[in-house]
């Protein structure tokens, strides 16, 4: 079998070349395609004797070869770019919802500690009404306490008569303040 190269002329030549170079590269991924076309049998019935394709059909292929490979790498850009985005669209719905979980925590602290401040205002008003309240009863005791230090100590053999009278004194005014 025969086989007919296109390389006649320079701008099949030119391609060609460089799909031979690429393919072993992995360069360019249809040149294994472009070199198969440019390289046919001769039987192959595109040829009619010694007339080849012509070249403007040639590069309109080539044109749609590539066309393809970079709509290919624009769909497959596109696709991981659609993976990323729902994967950053989880990320932030899960982020989202601590963050919403969050927020609600800083407002159950802060709802506590206004309680909090609250009861504890409210402790402090009741306890200065009670000192005020406690007043008079505690100058009361400061009183007898001073007249009790104030007494003069008593002789050894009556110091039991001395405080059988004072609990009386204590009961008698424990009697009227009650």
């Amino acid at each position: 079998m025969r086989v007919f190269c296109w390389s006649q002329t320079r701008f099949h030549a030119g391609i060609f070349l460089i799909c031979n170079k690429t393919a072993s590269r992995r360069f360019f991924p249809f040149a294994r395609l472009v070199r198969a076309f440019l390289c046919l049998p001769a039987a192959s019935g595109l040829f009619h004797g010694d007339v080849m394709i012509s070249p403007a059909i040639t590069a309109i292929v080539i044109a749609v070869l590539v066309a393809l490979a970079f709509g290919g790498g624009f769909a497959l850009s596109d696709w991981r770019t659609a993976s990323r985005m729902e994967r950053l669209n989880s990320s932030n719905a899960m982020l989202s919802v601590a963050n919403d979980k969050c927020a609600t925590d800083i407002q159950a602290v802060r709802t506590a500690m206004e309680a909090l401040t609250a009861a504890a205002a409210t402790r402090e008003k009741d306890a200065a009404k009670a000192m005020r309240a406690s007043a008079p009863a505690a100058a009361k005791h400061t009183e007898s306490a001073k007249k009790i230090r104030s007494l003069p100590p008593v002789a050894v053999g009556k110091q039991c008569e001395v405080i059988g009278a004072e609990q009386i004194r204590f009961v008698e005014s424990r009697h009227r303040n009650d």
